[in-house]
């Protein structure tokens, strides 16, 4: 698997509140730390205990974060960082199907991260009302065990066709789902930015949690400062002009900000 990603702050925000990157966990080798402080990107390797079967997985993210200044920037950081300790310490503590487990297990840690994220706004004026939105996979060999809460997204994309496989938490997707707007309405729609679920806001969460076969073709993990300003086709035009994990995030994120750049625009890409 290749992995490569992208974080821009955009043409009119003044702070990068999204975060994107990966963890490797594997069962032997020494750890080693590769995310660089500072930034809006994050890569590691850990250790974990021997899985039968499984020499490593991979948990792949993206995070939106909400509450300007530095507030979403902080959420999005502890959503990721405490979602990847919630998983780790789960498999370390597996002794069963661990795809099956975690599938039942994220809806619960998403809400202790949203419990997390409010407590510590709670203790802290600066960071009221922060929040973030989190979409995550964490492969397991062809499993992919997904976990999603807002409106960033996770698309698959293979034999020349893309298909987004998470669901957005919006009004706008409300409004698709009830046949009042067509999806060619729904890019231009003015309260496409609203989103009903998201890590932080309300006291509780109810994430999306489920399981995906992925056995060949190119994983693509957006923020919507991507989508908001590159419909489907365009973003489907540019995977398949950019066969190379990095030469795609790249073009991805510079065509977003030609577009207007009015985000945060992060991007994750990972192909077999």
């Amino acid at each position: 698997m290749k992995v490569a990603f992208r974080s821009d702050v955009g043409k009119l925000m003044q702070i990068n509140e999204d975060i994107a990157g990966w963890v490797t966990l594997r069962t032997s080798g020494m750890s080693e730390m590769l995310n660089t402080p500072g930034t809006s990107e994050m890569s590691v390797i850990s250790k974990i205990s021997q899985q039968p079967g499984i020499d490593r997985i991979d948990i792949l993210f993206v995070s939106d974060g909400m509450g300007g200044h530095k507030k979403g920037d902080v959420a999005s950081r502890i959503a990721t960082q405490y979602l990847t300790y919630l998983v780790q310490n789960a498999i370390s503590r597996s002794e069963g199907d661990i795809v099956q487990e975690l599938v039942v297990k994220l809806p619960g840690y998403m809400k202790n991260i949203n419990t997390h994220l409010r407590s510590q706004a709670s203790g802290n004026p600066d960071l009221s009302g922060m929040g973030c939105t989190l979409t995550a996979a964490i492969m397991i060999g062809n499993s992919m065990v997904i976990v999603h809460a807002g409106d960033s997204r996770l698309y698959h994309i293979a034999d020349g066709r893309l298909r987004q496989v998470t669901k957005d938490h919006s009004f706008v997707q409300e409004l698709l789902d009830k046949g009042e707007i067509q999806p060619d309405e729904a890019f231009d729609h003015p309260k496409k930015n609203k989103i009903h679920t998201a890590l932080g806001p309300k006291d509780d969460i109810n994430a999306d949690a489920f399981v995906e076969v992925w056995e060949s073709g190119t994983l693509l993990f957006c923020t919507d400062g991507l989508n908001d300003m590159l419909r489907d086709h365009e973003i489907l035009d540019i995977v398949n002009a950019n066969p190379d994990p990095e030469d795609m995030c790249e073009k991805l994120v510079e065509a977003a900000l030609e577009k207007g750049g009015h985000d945060n625009v992060s991007v994750l890409v990972a192909s077999k």
